[in-house]
């Protein structure tokens, strides 16, 4: 960097003008204190232009991270002219009866899998279908030949709006291609103090920028109808197994970013990083106490990380105990109130456990997490893969449906949560 050199060499006159008055044991003459001046003057100027120019690069290696080939997060294309039209029964049905797709649903899957570079081991679901659907309105004197708006749901939305940690204020990224490496940063710039006499000067420091990636792992969800459902035509049915389907990869992701193991494919989750603070309540478990919760705020206001969406998440039985547990004795203030603790929303889920163990007397103890869950990242990569299988259950006259989602979940700081893992409830 030019500005960079010019510092430096700038920096070196100076010091050497300093050098000689220090060796010969006299202060700087009055002709030498104004060039040392106007040399430290040309040094401000300098350092501010290498902190511009600085910035300037990282934000222009943030937006080519972003652009690589190797992965990339964007606004989906358009898959099909016509995918307004697209019915995920009619695909289900016409898969049941004749172990194939045809017609538009065929040529949305094949459109799906030459864009993303793979073959669905059934067909592929896209995620981006329109909210809106068309259909004839004919129920009504006059209005049959009307074209009117149905609204189906667009699948991301009703898997985002299912999710938990969506409503928390995870991010989901979707249309992901090829792993993705999500820039953070990870040091800052530091500030010195200088002497009167120009003694100490100003190094340079610049921000250190680090990632955090995103690789394609597949979950997968097993979810089952009747053959004399599927034959449904109806909107109803339609929205219905949308929903359905959206539901079950939801909970399976909300469960993955509370408590994923970490080994195999499945990513980890909060609870499983040994890396996020944990807050004991004791030996065996303990109830709770707002000091203890206050606490959990503190590690996360230490990290520096107390900023974004902030909010609790336990089990139900931990609200429960929540709801009943005072500030302090006689207050008739209870640390879980109007859906909130200490001024944070506060949520309530099975996704977390309520039968943990801790010491040789906890049992059935409860989990608790504190956090900024703007910093939890959730990547899905091309369509939902929809497996049918018409035989397992036939004679129960049922088809089972498996779907299987390529995807991903990071945290941009595990500063930004705490945890505790012995909350007693009973």
């Amino acid at each position: 960097m030019k500005y960079t050199d010019q510092y430096k060499t700038k920096l070196a006159e100076a010091r050497q003008m300093h050098t000689l008055a220090e060796t010969e044991g006299r202060d700087l003459t009055a002709d030498e204190q104004t060039a040392f001046n106007q040399i430290m003057d040309e040094c401000d100027k300098l350092a501010m232009l290498i902190q511009q120019t600085t910035k300037l690069e990282q934000a222009e290696a943030v937006e080519a991270s972003l652009k690589q080939s190797q992965g990339r997060i964007s606004r989906p294309e358009p898959i099909h002219t016509d995918v307004e039209r697209y019915s995920l029964v009619r695909a289900l049905r016409t898969f049941t009866e004749k172990g194939r797709l045809d017609g538009l649903e065929a040529e949305v899957s094949d459109e799906l899998a030459k864009k993303s570079g793979r073959s669905p081991q059934g067909f592929f679901l896209p995620l981006d279908l329109p909210i809106q659907k068309y259909g004839n309105l004919d129920s009504t004197t006059g209005a049959g030949g009307l074209n009117t708006r149905v609204d189906y749901g667009n699948f991301i939305d009703l898997l985002r709006n299912k999710m938990l940690v969506n409503q928390l204020g995870a991010r989901v990224l979707s249309d992901l291609n090829g792993t993705v490496q999500i820039p953070k940063q990870t040091g800052g710039a530091t500030a010195y103090w200088i002497n009167a006499d120009g003694g100490a000067t100003i190094t340079i420091s610049n921000q250190t920028i680090g990632q955090v990636p995103l690789a394609p792992n597949t979950v997968g969800a097993l979810t089952a109808y009747t053959r004399a459902f599927l034959k449904q035509t109806s909107m109803d049915v339609e929205s219905f197994v949308r929903n359905d389907l959206a539901t079950v990869v939801a909970l399976e992701m909300d469960r993955v970013v509370f408590n994923g193991s970490g080994s195999g494919s499945e990513p980890e989750g909060i609870l499983q990083n040994s890396s996020v603070t944990t807050v004991a309540l004791g030996l065996e478990g303990d109830y709770p106490t707002f000091a203890k919760l206050v606490e959990m705020e503190t590690a996360v206001a230490v990290a520096n990380a107390d900023i974004g969406r902030l909010a609790y998440v336990t089990t139900p039985a931990g609200r429960g105990i929540l709801k009943t547990t005072e500030i302090a004795d006689n207050t008739a203030r209870f640390i879980w109130e109007n859906n909130s603790i200490n001024g944070y929303a506060a949520y309530a889920t099975n996704q977390l456990p309520s039968d943990l163990e801790k010491g040789s007397y906890g049992e059935n103890l409860s989990s608790v997490i504190y956090g900024n869950w703007d910093d939890v990242l959730i990547g899905l990569w091309g369509g939902l893969d929809v497996v049918v299988n018409p035989y397992t259950n036939d004679a129960a006259g049922s088809v089972r449906i498996t779907v299987m989602q390529e995807t991903d979940v990071a945290f941009r700081h595990l500063g930004s949560f705490s945890k505790c893992v012995d909350l007693k409830t009973a």
